[in-house]
């Protein structure tokens, strides 16, 4: 009788048992499986963002692509001959008193294309007009205010268009691949901004021989404004110092008129590389940069 007595308490015992260690187990399984899946996620993880990063550029050119062939129709217009093309277009160099190396090399990149009557726009200081921010935010404020004082001294009259450059920007066409390109842009009055110099982040989507439209273009070395352009870039540039202001990236003017990419205007780009940072000391950045 006490045998099966001491039975029953040993079979209590583990059931008491069973009871209190089978959360515990269930809690280590759980534990198990949430690290299987989470290593399972970390392994997949760069192919999925690579997937989505590659839908993300699926569907913005075919956005693009769409706002093209859904464009009102404009007929071409019909100018000179491709090689007198550089005579209809003013050109402006943004440059600082300091940098007198670089107007130098950029005066040698004109005579370079046979042009002459071009002009210097003296750059804004941004570090000393601006001494009580962060160093990069001032010089970014005084680039911006300086491609708006561009803009807004050039003389249209006569022209069909003017080149904005900035001191550093170095030519890789010669005169006539140039002028082929400026030609195709201006005859297609659909396009808007020519960008000599960008770096397509958002897509691209190609619209004949040696041109292409683009969006989430960065940098503002060398581009080509119509006319209609110039106030809606003072003003989306201008809304940009404000942001820079407060030390938010996104004021920077190549960062500003992205927008303008994304709905209202195309802008352009030729299908090979014309314009690049010529290597040197970077204002903006504080440090020397290579040739990019």
């Amino acid at each position: 009788m006490r045998g099966h007595q001491q039975q029953i308490q040993v079979a209590r015992l583990d059931w008491f048992r069973e009871m209190i260690m089978k959360p515990k187990k269930i809690a280590s399984y759980q534990r198990l499986r949430v690290v299987r899946f989470s290593r399972r996620i970390r392994h997949a993880w760069p192919a999925l963002i690579q997937q989505l990063k590659s839908l993300l550029r699926k569907t913005k050119r075919s956005w693009l692509k769409f706002r093209w062939d859904t464009r009102p129709h404009k007929a071409l217009v019909s100018r000179e001959e491709a090689s007198d093309v550089l005579g209809r277009i003013g050109v402006s160099v943004i440059n600082l008193e300091s940098r007198q190396d670089r107007i130098a090399e950029f005066s040698h990149e004109m005579a370079q294309i046979e042009i002459t009557d071009w002009r210097r726009v003296e750059a804004i200081d941004g570090r000393a007009e601006f001494p009580g921010i962060n160093p990069f935010f001032s010089a970014s404020i005084g680039c911006t205010l300086s491609h708006i004082a561009a803009l807004d001294s050039a003389d249209w009259l006569g022209k069909d268009a003017w080149m904005i450059c900035e001191d550093d920007a170095e030519l890789l066409l010669n005169r006539e691949d140039l002028s082929s390109v400026l030609s195709a842009f201006l005859e297609n009055p659909s396009l808007d901004v020519l960008a000599l110099y960008g770096r397509a982040r958002g897509a691209s989507h190609h619209i004949g021989p040696g041109l292409r439209i683009s969006m989430g273009l960065v940098g503002r070395v060398c581009y080509v404004v119509k006319p209609h352009m110039k106030t809606v870039l003072i003003k989306e540039f201008s809304a940009g110092v404000p942001l820079l202001l407060e030390g938010i990236r996104k004021g920077k003017g190549d960062q500003m008129w992205r927008k303008l990419q994304r709905s209202k205007y195309f802008f352009a780009t030729p299908a090979m590389p014309a314009v690049r940072n010529r290597s040197g000391y970077s204002d903006i950045e504080g440090k020397v940069l290579g040739a990019r």
